[in-house]
């Protein structure tokens, strides 16, 4: 009786999960790719390629940002939903230029997609350290990692609008 149940949930846990993954294609086949760009939040990438370059690129000084300037530069807990948000954005454009590209599309939209489930993790744990307020000395190193991975999926959407659709570059760089 427990297997039998069991089985039953994982068919329906199996069925919803199909079922939403059914939903999103078909809410971005009905959005336009100018709508799609036109919900990306505008986030200052400057500071945020400063704060990547110092994850990614350690140096002498590694420890040469403050964990209240990263707070401030990704715009505290409003700037996380944007980060979160522009993710999620950002693969659906993704797909829009696998359409384009069928050589390398698919492979950078798998490397997008990894980078967009580390954003999640890490943001999910920063928030649940901000609201719980606990685990704030590690909060920092996970804002970092979901910043870097922001700037990662950032570098390689633009870069497969440079090798697929130089046409829409320019308005995707003015977007991001």
């Amino acid at each position: 009786m427990v297997c039998l149940t069991l089985l039953l949930v994982l068919f329906v846990l199996a069925f919803g999960y199909q079922a939403w993954v059914i939903s999103q294609r078909r809410r971005l086949e009905a959005q336009s790719w100018e709508g799609l760009v036109a919900s990306l939040r505008k986030i200052d990438a400057s500071c945020l390629l400063e704060i990547s370059d110092n994850y990614l690129h350690p140096g002498s000084k590694q420890l040469r940002i403050e964990p209240r300037v990263m707070w401030k530069a990704v715009g505290g807990i409003a700037g996380i939903g944007r980060l979160w948000e522009n993710a999620d954005v950002m693969l659906d454009l993704a797909r829009y230029a696998e359409r384009w590209d069928s050589s390398n599309g698919r492979v950078i939209s798998e490397m997008m997609r990894r980078d967009a489930a580390r954003i999640k993790r890490s943001l999910f744990i920063v928030q649940c350290s901000y609201i719980l307020k606990r685990g704030m000395m590690r909060s920092p190193f996970h804002l970092q990692e979901a910043i870097s991975s922001y700037c990662l999926m950032r570098g390689r959407l633009l870069g497969m609008y440079a090798d697929a659709h130089v046409g829409r570059l320019q308005f995707l760089v003015e977007a991001l």
